[in-house]
């Protein structure tokens, strides 16, 4: 076929490398075919390992895989070798796979972010008999994404936050009178010598100050960290760690 490239090196990662622009022109044509053959309303592109692509309608069937491999082929010519077609193919199926995601990405960063439809009468004509399933699995997925990831974060958290109203902002001015209130009366704040975030952290969580000697008070979640803190600067200043009280209320 006239316009053909013809590729003359394949590389040992299957890679064209031979003519210069081989592989360029390779993975170009490849993000072109998926995306004019291959609807965005499935939301995957290989199925579960060890099951088959027809058990799952939200999968890209085999045969698409395959028609977009002839397509690519009607514009290369591939090494002559025993095997070397074959390990092309599975070249160009890791570089489809990895296009028909990231046009699905792109496509929701540009519209479904912004609340936006593309233009079905111009560009994305092919886009409209399976826009809205794509929108809904999406926002799905989406949603189904953040519950687990925020699921996950909070089995992590040992403490939680105690800022009230306003966050860090409102709350970090209140801290630092209620430091400075101790030092006009001559005790130093058993955290004088904390660093910014470990002081804002410690009363984020609950940590509190003795307003009679300025001892740290702490709940039993607090008291581990703050004693390992401590022993820290202490060793950095060679000098007697403050006082930590048990939190009783």
């Amino acid at each position: 076929m006239e316009g053909k490239i013809i590729i003359t090196a394949i590389a040992d990662d299957d890679t064209p490398t031979a003519p210069a622009n081989a592989k360029t022109k390779f993975v170009n044509q490849i993000g072109y075919i998926v995306r004019e053959n291959i609807p965005i309303s499935f939301s995957k592109w290989k199925a579960p390992k060890g099951e088959k692509a027809e058990d799952h309608p939200d999968v890209v069937p085999d045969q698409e895989e395959e028609l977009c491999w002839e397509q690519l082929l009607m514009h290369f010519t591939l090494p002559v070798g025993e095997g070397i077609a074959e390990k092309v193919k599975h070249y160009a199926f890791l570089k489809m796979a990895i296009a028909f995601q990231t046009f699905k990405k792109n496509l929701k960063k540009e519209f479904i972010k912004k609340g936006t439809t593309p233009d079905f009468e111009t560009k994305y004509q092919k886009l409209c008999p399976h826009w809205d399933a794509f929108v809904r699995y999406t926002l799905s997925e989406e949603r189904a994404a953040l519950v687990k990831q925020n699921t996950e974060n909070a089995s992590h958290k040992k403490h939680s936050h105690r800022t009230g109203q306003g966050g860090y902002a409102a709350a970090i001015p209140k801290w630092e009178k209620m430091e400075a209130a101790l030092m006009e009366k001559g005790i130093a704040p058993a955290t004088l010598h904390w660093p910014r975030r470990a002081k804002w952290y410690f009363y984020a969580h609950g940590g509190k100050l003795n307003q009679d000697n300025g001892a740290l008070i702490t709940s039993d979640q607090l008291r581990a960290a703050a004693e390992r803190l401590e022993a820290v600067l202490k060793a950095k200043r060679k000098e007697p760690s403050s006082l930590i009280e048990r939190k009783t209320s």
